[in-house]
């Protein structure tokens, strides 16, 4: 079973367009003596419905291309009645302005028999209570709304503010019976939106449960309500979760270690791992209950204080719990660690990172932000990255992604990746210049490294280029003109490089960084009968596979967009 896996993607509907009969929008003129031409017959009205209905299914699932959704749908009156399941299988419901108030209870059409997907987004404070909610409580209202939603399956609910949400409230949430999947989630800069849990036992069986925080959160304390939190899942959705996100600061994990998850089989534990009231993490001990999983994510930001991740230390069990593990990320990962040597041999994608991204790092303006929430990155060279990788080589392993800071051992580390993992389909490799080093890495060496991977069939890539331009730079008047062009072809020119020596890649990704925006740069490679190759640049493809074109996002500095004025505060 597919979950939402980020914040959904929403569009705005105007729900008064769509009238409670037809389902059509309003779009006939109001003055009866007016003659209405006849429309021409739509070119798309001869399509099967079958077909129509596989393209509206992909502009829905397509990331940065659910605005077309709606476009598409305003085609003609078949069309939109197509549309209609999908474009309303996920909507929002502001909580101040809509829930609360009761303004939500003005649109009356046929929509809600479509939502699957509810995302309840604003503050539950008290300040924004309408006279219904004063006369009959904000659970009253709850439970009408939801009255509507037959289909129901997923609850989204984000917000700010102080207040955390009420008991009457998170029960109702709780207990709706179509239910399977629920999401809590904090906004950056912002309290946790805490659930406030009573001890009432609830009927629905969840398959999954996500509690995110911000990677990069500003708020550095753990409220006490977020214990009740562990407590209620693992107490009442241990036995029936498939899919679990948990921020550490907030877990304990000798009570998840004692608990037994037998249908788990996606763990994510993401968060500040200093926010565990002084607990040591145990990934190790956590894993021992969970012995079916076959996803496991742990994204764990480095303090000041904080030391990298160790998932299994050497005087605990000697065989790895979960044998049947296919995709396992870790941030900052130790090279000590003796997980490495007893990966099962299921694991198919394996992604050694930083989080966040060490690029973020790399320049003062995003630089200053990370120091103040005290975050470092302690980068793994190209030394300790061969360590792991000569413990964990797998002839079976189809993804690798990969992000250290080069040494004297990244000609070694290169041209063993074809030597541990032959069976390679997609590799990502984030690769960083010595801070004394201006000397950038060769894309026919590369090349040369990576040619015994035969099944290679995408290649993504940062290099660290030295001559790139500042991702402000259309802030900064001393900048050279045509820097950004300059920089455009030398990416063209090393992702033709590469697919030239490289015969079976079908796309080459480079890394863009540009204002506040990273980006791949989809290359798609192109070869006639005679073997010529070609790269084509084709930036309007929104995800190849499961992978997006938008890499992670920096942390929000003080102004995102600077008056030129402004410039002295970003120390360039």
């Amino acid at each position: 079973m597919d979950y939402p896996s980020q914040p959904p993607e929403i569009v705005e509907v105007d729900l008064a367009d769509w009238q409670d009969d037809e389902f059509y929008p309003s779009t006939v003129s109001q003055h009866s003596d007016e003659q209405v031409s006849p429309s021409k017959p739509c070119p798309l009205d001869s399509l099967p419905y079958e077909i129509m209905e596989e393209i509206a299914e992909l502009l829905f699932v397509t990331p940065g291309q659910r605005h077309f959704l709606k476009l598409f749908s305003l085609t003609c009156k078949r069309i939109r009645r197509l549309c209609a399941p999908i474009l309303f299988r996920s909507i929002m419901v502001s909580i101040e302005y809509k829930l609360l108030p009761g303004r939500v209870f003005h649109d009356t059409g046929k929509f809600w028999l479509y939502v699957k997907q509810l995302i309840l987004c604003g503050s539950w404070e008290a300040d924004y209570l309408g006279p219904s909610v004063k006369h009959h409580g904000a659970s009253f209202l709850l439970k009408k709304l939801v009255s509507r939603l037959s289909h129901l399956n997923t609850l989204f609910v984000t917000g700010f503010g102080r207040t955390p949400i009420p008991a009457d409230i998170s029960h109702t949430l709780l207990s709706i019976p179509t239910l399977s999947s629920f999401i809590l989630q904090t906004w950056e800069n912002s309290p946790h939106p805490l659930l406030a849990i009573d001890a009432h036992p609830f009927t629905t069986t969840f398959t999954s449960f996500e509690y995110r925080v911000p990677e990069l959160a500003r708020s550095k304390s753990v409220l006490n309500g977020e214990w009740s939190v562990l407590e209620f899942v693992t107490t009442q959705m241990s036995s029936s979760l498939v899919r679990l996100t948990l921020p550490v600061g907030v877990i304990s994990f000798s009570a998840i270690s004692r608990t037994c998850w037998p249908n788990l089989r996606e763990l994510n534990l993401e968060g500040d791992c200093e926010l565990g009231h002084g607990q040591t993490v145990d990934i190790g001990a956590v894993l021992s209950g969970m012995p079916f999983l076959r996803s496991l994510r742990v994204s764990l930001p480095q303090g000041s204080k904080s030391h990298r991740v160790v998932m299994q230390r050497a005087r605990q069990v000697a065989s790895f719990p979960c044998q049947d593990l296919e995709d396992l990320t870790v941030s900052f990962p130790d090279p000590d660690d003796v997980v490495y040597s007893q990966l099962p041999p299921t694991l198919r994608r394996l992604a050694l990172r930083c989080t966040p991204r060490h690029y973020n790092h790399r320049y003062r303006f995003e630089q200053k932000t990370l120091m103040q929430l005290g975050l470092r990155s302690p980068i793994l060279t190209a030394f300790e990255l061969l360590s792991v990788l000569r413990r964990c080589r797998s002839e079976l392993l189809q993804e690798l992604e990969l992000e250290y800071e080069e040494d004297e051992r990244d000609e070694e580390l290169l041209t063993n990746i074809s030597t541990y993992f032959p069976a390679l389909r997609i590799l990502t490799l984030y690769r960083y210049r010595r801070r004394d080093s201006e000397v950038d890495l060769s894309a026919v060496e590369l090349a040369q490294a990576l040619s015994p991977l035969r099944s290679l069939r995408m290649l993504r890539l940062h290099l660290d280029h030295s001559n790139a331009p500042h991702p402000l730079s259309a802030y900064m008047p001393d900048v050279p003109p045509g820097a950004w062009c300059r920089h455009a072809e030398l990416l063209t020119k090393t992702a033709y490089t590469l697919a030239a020596r490289l015969a079976s890649l079908e796309f080459v990704c480079m890394l863009s960084r540009k204002r506040w925006s990273n980006r791949w740069l989809p290359y798609r490679v192109l070869r006639s009968q005679g073997m010529d190759t070609a790269v084509e640049l084709d930036e309007l493809i929104p995800a190849i596979g499961h992978l997006s074109m938008l890499d992670e996002n920096g942390p929000r500095t003080r102004a995102q967009y600077p008056a030129l004025e402004e410039l002295d505060y970003y120390e360039f």
